[in-house]
């Protein structure tokens, strides 16, 4: 395949894109969407780790308090605005078409900072590599912050808004929740005893991705004039999370004790209660 045919495609492609979007530095081409995502990943998973290796970690619950409150309220701000759409604006929950080119110039600010803060939150991976938590920095982890950011400037150039629109609200609900979460660790062991729910949060992380399957379903039975391409790209990028997520639950969770553990305890519980009794 020669550069001269990739070339071709390239443009035949964009010949489809909202033209809005040749406004915007990072959404003009796809390279400064794939130049950041490259850096995350080659940060995170090898020049990260290679640099704090005879390191001793940052001590970042200042930083990172300060970041997920910020992010809390950017989230919140986008929840607000999907609500306002939803319920007040006669957006559809069945089937939100595309809107006309100034309907689009309405909406898309609001897509847009979805957009950033996508790429903002390679802080969360950022944050644990400094901070030498490798053990946070999973596969998973950083396959989930790499490429929404991707998908998102799929959905950008081509189809900014109509159904594809709930995705985003429904992920910014979660993100409220999950980044309150982060701002309470990062303030400290005298709050620890009140995040018992973690386990909850990551019910509420599978339940979304259902929610969006569900959702984006409808375009192919309902007759929703709505890229079908796009629904079946957002579908399996939910289905492929979702199931990575239950695998994570399944292993963090749902852990069964071995019978030889469960005979050390028991042994151990029962001497406890002997020495109690002397």
């Amino acid at each position: 395949m020669s550069l001269s045919y990739v070339k071709e495609l390239y443009r035949e492609a964009m010949i489809g894109a909202e033209p809005k979007t040749n406004e915007y530095f990072l959404l003009r081409s796809p390279l400064p969407t794939l130049t950041l995502v490259s850096a995350y990943v080659l940060f995170v998973k090898f020049i990260g780790p290679a640099y704090m290796k005879n390191r001793k970690p940052f001590k970042l619950n200042n930083a990172m308090l300060v970041y997920n409150i910020a992010t809390v309220f950017a989230n919140l701000f986008l929840v607000i605005q999907g609500i306002k759409f939803f319920f007040f604006e006669g957006g559809s929950l069945r089937c939100e078409t595309i809107k006309t080119a100034e309907q689009r110039d309405q909406e898309f600010p609001v897509v847009f900072m979805f957009y950033i803060i996508k790429l903002t939150e390679f802080m969360d991976t950022i944050f644990a590599v400094l901070r030498k938590k490798q053990s946070q920095v999973s596969n998973l982890h950083v396959l989930h912050h790499g490429s929404l950011p991707i998908s998102v400037w799929i959905g950008m150039k081509f189809v900014p808004g109509g159904h594809g629109i709930f995705f985003g609200w429904l992920n910014c609900c979660v993100h409220v929740v999950m980044y309150s979460y982060y701002a309470l660790s990062a303030m400290g062991p005298s709050v620890q005893k009140y995040l018992w729910w973690k386990k909850y949060l990551t019910m509420l992380q599978l339940a979304h991705f259902v929610a969006i399957i569900l959702h984006q379903s409808q375009v192919f039975f309902n007759g929703c004039e709505y890229p079908k391409w796009l629904s079946a790209w957002i579908m399996l990028n939910a289905s492929m999370f979702w199931i990575l997520f239950m695998d994570f639950y399944s292993h963090t969770y749902n852990k069964k004790v071995p019978k030889d553990e469960q005979y050390i305890l028991s042994k151990l519980n029962n001497n406890n209660k002997e020495i109690k009794s002397q």
